[in-house]
């Protein structure tokens, strides 16, 4: 029998996208008040999960059809809504406003304005959030990369992100 890569590939992806789904249904939460927790984000538009390390400066994008390290984020509540994102890869801050379209990076060693976002539960595991440095959304599918930049006034399908609890 031959493989088809191509076949095997989609079938992997849907097997992902089938596990997710069911850990949704179990009430993965995506309020904030899951306190400090590791967690995975899915783009509602392109169904691709949110990686870091993505080119020479560490952006996020929405690229992956996996969960693993490089996907991991680790939640740091700071009062209110507002919280910082930590890759559990590398250790770094999520950093929103990286080079001229405001993106997302996982570069920083401390948090500060730019490493704070405001989180916003859309209910059903999807939420949504906004860079405190600048006010906008943080989206997924900008360039060609489907990087992540804090670039949208409004939320809809690009700016909504499906919430996966990741086990530490």
């Amino acid at each position: 029998m031959k493989r088809r890569p191509d076949v095997i590939r989609r079938l992997s992806r849907a097997l992902v996208m089938l596990a997710m789904a069911v850990a949704f249904m179990a009430g993965n939460p995506a309020s904030a008040d899951m306190g400090e927790s590791n967690f995975a984000l899915i783009s509602d538009a392109s169904q691709k999960t949110v990686r870091a390390g993505v080119g020479q400066n560490s952006l996020l994008a929405a690229v992956s059809g996996e969960i693993r390290s490089w996907e991991t984020f680790r939640r740091i509540p700071l009062g209110d809504m507002s919280f910082a994102m930590q890759s559990v890869q590398s250790g770094k801050y999520v950093r929103a406003g990286v080079g001229p379209n405001a993106q997302l990076a996982a570069v920083s060693d401390t948090i500060g304005a730019w490493e704070t976002f405001e989180w916003i539960d859309l209910g059903n595991s999807r939420m949504a959030f906004r860079s405190a440095q600048n006010g906008k959304y943080v989206r997924a599918g900008v360039g060609d990369g489907s990087f992540l930049a804090a670039t949208s006034p409004h939320i809809a399908a690009w700016e909504t992100f499906v919430l996966v609890i990741v086990p530490d």
